[in-house]
């Protein structure tokens, strides 16, 4: 079977925007600390439990909720909505579902809630900006998202 490019999962869709960013490359100094936190996470479980199996577990549960700091994510900009794939997710959000453009330091979040909610955490696609003069950066994010959004979601 031949290998599948990102581009096959949307088919007919015209690519407006594609980029990727990759947290750890971003912010190496954070490496150290996550190390010394998976550590000490999976010797206190071995000493609850002094069985290796439950540490191991604890170490897989750890990397697999920080596997978007570790590995690139890939975003993409389509005439049908947004994307952002890792290695564990893959979020879309169509464009006429987007009601909310929240900005971020690095990014912004695009939210199907027509108001602030509790759930603004576990709805919607976030999206990071890439580094300054690169495809994904801050201004053509923005541009990009005037150009597909409706009115009624103020970017």
């Amino acid at each position: 079977m031949p290998a599948s490019d990102e581009s096959d999962l949307i088919p007919n869709s015209k690519i407006i925007l594609k980029w990727k960013v990759h947290l750890l490359k971003r912010k190496p100094e954070r490496l150290p600390p996550l190390l010394l936190i998976f550590a000490c996470a999976a010797f206190c479980v071995w000493l609850i439990f002094r069985n290796l199996i439950p540490a191991l577990a604890a170490l897989v549960l750890l990397l697999t909720s920080t596997c978007d700091f570790f590995l690139p994510i890939s975003y993409q900009l389509t005439e049908q909505g947004a994307h952002a794939n890792g290695l564990l997710s893959r979020d879309f959000l169509a464009w006429k579902e987007v009601l909310r453009v929240l900005p971020l330091a690095n990014g912004v979040v695009l939210s199907p809630l027509p108001a602030a909610s509790r759930l603004d955490a576990f709805r919607g696609v976030t999206l990071r900006f890439a580094s300054d003069g690169e495809p994904g950066d801050r201004e053509s994010v923005r541009n990009a998202l005037a150009e597909m959004i409706s009115p009624q979601a103020p970017a």
